[in-house]
């Protein structure tokens, strides 16, 4: 299977300075196969290599690996001194299951120790980084070959890898990678997302059938904690490990299931997977029942991996760092430099709550050319940006055109909502405001033209029972809008189903002007039939559809609704875009907790909540807003219902989120305790460590307490700052680095209120 497309940098400029340098780094890679000394540079990054060595690093960190075996012999953090062990691997591929491959016998375990060194070679990245490319063949057969991509770029402390393997065979379990860390103490971190049953309140959520096989029963954020030196294993995507002269971490880009693992036994830590813990997901029906395999004892979950064929394994990222508040703003600097699409961060509108039933009878909304037209006039008034149309806008699911005359709706129940197929008249309403969608790009409606011609792109089995009963309440609930479930990789009349969905998402951007989608309705499941596909194919299927369209068109935006578990969450899907975080309005307090607990590692701003939602006419508005800055800022209430109050309170803010918009929508730091008992203070800290700006947003929720003590983080130096007020300027004080450390206290005379500060170097 093909491996997840690249985002590159699109800038033609660019690409032709690089021109001479690309082809140097071509040159380079021959020579390197021939065990020639190649040195290659890009700006501040480096790549070494000749006979037994290969050195990677930047102005901050340096990794150093053998060649025969590849192996890493050291990782240097160049600011605190701390040097990682030599390990042994720096992966496993485990074939389990009567795999033909090499003399294994029935669990063939590949090292780098089982596998021949074939060359190295490094190039240049247009975003100023440098990649390694390390090609190491199955030395009994010669069959397969193992490719390791390593990346470093400027000024990061941390390498992103990822893997491919040829090796044919039954792939059950993997090492991503591997660091040496002796006596370190360790955090493994696992994020769940399924907002919609979990809540905020891990003590109440569990399945209504008593989970078999380790289902989420805990908090967006579990974390398992060793002693220094300590063995620990666990399910998780980011793990910690600290010692006195510094620290490492790793972070995987995989979904969160349960075969996603991290472990430690001193000195190695390693970033895993193991499919044997995985049995099945079943989407939004997890809410009732969860079936895994945590017993492990009758491994079920393979990788398939035919003669001829890649895989492609997912990327991790190892990084060092000088202490906890340094680790995730590495991290942070990766994701969103080189990692995470440059989408705007907008403020936007969803009409999912306009539907009182007036053209629709399940979960379709009402928006018709009328209402449109109602809603765009008060989103321009609270300052939106990006006006998004909700479940309702399609004729039929699967089809992927407007209700109109050109594209009836099948049931003719309802006149056309829109006057033409392509949003002309939609878009002359809105004016500045960009277009945005939602999708349900996996499902279908039975009554669509796309499946009436293409049978053949059901996903059989599952989707034949979800269908018949579609057909049987075709107007109810999620019927409205399709049950039918896709195969992405099957192939009918009009070709393969991914390509055609890919190809209305592209004439939806090139003809229509959408600038913005919201994925939903998606599950990952196995597909049997003539075109058989895991649900591990099926995810990657979709994910490479998105990082194409991703690399074509960096302006647009593509949100995953991440309130069901097991779809993208966490890093698969905050590396391509924000999310839809929770479909209902959270109380305060629950919002205040969905960012408390996710950040630093997830970013808040890319966490979709409701803006004036929970509590709207309970509380303040400019509490509520204040609340708003932390998040990806969406309206999706129906506006009609907000007063002229709460209309002009919410543009105060609004013009102020976009004012600062990089002030308030970047890195984050939880500060004081968990917001969610609602009886405290909480905070949150927007910071730029290195270049010492940012903003503190405190909350007094329903406390008596009237002013507390709040400690920075990532505050470095001896400097001063001034902290001014976020809206009216006024100056709040100047402070030392050394006072913002210890603690400023910040006073609030009501309950539930709020303080917002502007924090900046002192001139």
């Amino acid at each position: 299977m093909p491996g997840i497309d690249r985002v590159p940098g699109r800038n033609p400029v660019i690409k032709k300075l690089l021109i001479s340098a690309i082809t140097m780094a071509i040159l380079a890679g021959s020579l390197a196969s021939a065990n020639a000394a190649t040195d290659v540079t890009n700006g501040e990054v480096y790549a070494k290599i000749d006979a037994d060595q290969i050195v990677l690093g930047n102005s901050v960190i340096e990794r150093v690996w053998a060649t025969s075996p590849f192996h890493t012999l050291s990782m240097t953090d160049k600011r605190t001194g701390l040097v990682t062990g030599e390990l042994a691997s720096d992966f496993t591929l485990s074939y389990h299951g009567g795999t033909e491959v090499g003399q294994f016998g029935d669990l063939a375990q590949f090292s780098t120790d089982d596998l021949d060194f074939k060359s190295a070679s490094a190039t240049p990245l247009e975003n100023g980084g440098v990649e390694l490319r390390v090609t190491m063949t199955e030395g009994n057969t010669g069959v397969g070959e193992v490719v390791r991509t390593i990346r470093a770029f400027p000024g990061i402390a941390g390498f992103e890898t990822q893997m491919t393997t040829s090796i044919p065979g039954a792939l059950s379990a993997y090492t991503l990678d591997r660091v040496g860390v002796e006596g370190a103490a360790t955090e493994i971190h696992a994020f769940s997302a399924g907002y919609d049953w979990r809540g905020s309140d891990s003590t109440d959520w569990e399945p209504a059938a008593q989970p078999f096989g380790g289902a989420h029963l805990g908090d967006h954020r579990e974390t398992k904690s060793g002693a220094p030196g300590q063995s620990l294993e666990g399910e998780g995507e980011w793990m910690s490990l600290s010692t006195p002269q510094g620290r490492a971490f790793m972070v995987t880009q995989r979904v969160d299931y349960a075969s996603t693992r991290m472990s430690y036994t001193d000195p190695s830590a390693s970033a895993e997977v193991d499919l044997d813990h995985d049995l099945i997901y079943l989407g939004p029906f997890e809410s009732d029942i969860h079936l895994g395999n945590d017993v492990n004892q009758v491994p079920v979950r393979y990788r398939v991996i035919a003669p001829g064929q890649t895989l492609a394994l997912e990327p991790v990222f190892t990084g060092l760092a000088i202490d906890a508040d340094d680790e995730p703003w590495q991290h942070y600097r990766y994701l969103t430099e080189h990692r995470m699409p440059n989408w705007k961060r907008d403020v936007t509108f969803n009409s999912n709550n306009v539907d009182a039933g007036r053209i629709s009878t399940g979960a379709k909304d009402d928006m018709d050319l009328a209402a449109v037209r109602e809603q765009s006039e008060i989103a321009k008034r609270l300052g939106v940006e990006t006006f998004i149309l909700d479940d309702g806008w399609q004729a039929a699911s699967g089809d992927f055109c407007p209700d109109s005359p050109e594209c009836p709706e099948p049931r003719g129940l309802y006149p056309a909502r829109f006057p033409d197929g392509s949003f002309s008249a939609v878009r002359n309403i809105l004016g500045d405001m960009k277009l945005g969608l939602w999708m349900n790009p996996m499902q279908f409606n039975p009554a669509s033209n796309a499946y009436k011609r293409n049978p053949q792109w059901n996903c059989e089995p599952i989707s034949e029972p979800l269908v018949a009963y579609n057909r049987v309440d075709p107007n109810g609930g999620s019927n409205e809008a399709g049950l039918g479930t896709w195969n992405p990789e099957a192939t009918g009349p009009e070709g393969k189903l991914i390509d055609f969905i890919e190809g209305r998402i592209r004439n939806a951007i090139d003809n229509w002007g959408v600038t913005y989608f919201k994925f939903d309705f998606l599950a990952w499941v196995d597909c049997a039939g003539v075109d058989t596909v895991t649900a591990y194919d099926y995810r990657e299927s979709f994910i490479r559809m998105m990082d194409r369209l991703i690399a074509d068109h960096p302006n647009v935006t593509f949100q995953i609704d991440e309130t069901n578990d097991y779809r993208l969450f966490p890093f698969e899907s905050v590396a391509r875009g924000p999310s839809w975080y929770a479909n209902g309005s959270p109380k305060s307090n629950e919002a205040l907790h969905n960012l408390w607990v996710l950040n630093p590692y997830v970013p808040g701003f890319t966490l979709g909540q409701a803006t004036l939602g929970g509590q709207r006419g309970q509380l303040s508005n400019d509490y509520l807003m204040a609340i708003a800055l932390g998040s990806h800022m969406t309206f999706f209430t129906n506006l009609t219902s907000l007063s002229e109050q709460q209309i002009t309170d919410a543009r105060r803010w609004t013009d102020l989120y976009k004012a600062h918009r990089d002030r308030f929508a970047t890195f984050t730091y939880p500060l004081l305790g968990d917001p969610l008992p609602g009886d405290n203070w909480t905070a949150l800290q927007p910071w730029n460590p290195e270049t010492g700006t940012g903003a503190l947003l405190a909350f007094r929720q329903d406390t008596d307490e009237v002013a507390k003590t709040i400690s920075l983080r990532g505050i470095r130096g001896d400097g001063s700052f001034v902290l001014r007020d976020a809206l009216t300027d006024e100056v709040f004080g100047t402070f030392t680095a050394e006072q913002l450390r210890s603690g400023i206290e910040i006073s609030l005379p009501d309950k539930h209120s709020a303080r917002v500060l502007f924090i900046d170097p002192a001139v």
